[in-house]
């Protein structure tokens, strides 16, 4: 079954909803999990989420130690993500 992202008008909660197909269309019935408020959802249209807050979604960004990690990394490794190296 297909995950379908909604948005909580009440209190801008995102979160996932997995639904059969024959079900996308509906409205959903359940309350919000967050605000825990009826009738306030709605369907998130797209998917794209480069315009939309990554803390919003229940995403993190990743830790700035993760981050020096892979760029030390990727320094070590210099041609590692040059895609023409393995034809």
């Amino acid at each position: 079954m297909p995950l379908y992202d909604y948005h909580c008008k009440s209190c801008d909660h995102v979160f996932e909803k997995q639904l059969k197909i024959a079900e996308m269309n509906q409205p959903l019935e359940e309350p919000c999990p967050e605000c825990n408020k009826e009738g306030e959802m709605e369907k998130v249209v797209g998917g794209n989420y480069a315009f939309m807050n990554p803390e919003q979604l229940g995403r993190n960004k990743p830790s700035q130690g993760w981050t020096d990690w892979l760029n030390l990394l990727k320094k070590q490794t210099p041609n590692s993500a040059d895609f023409n190296t393995f034809r």
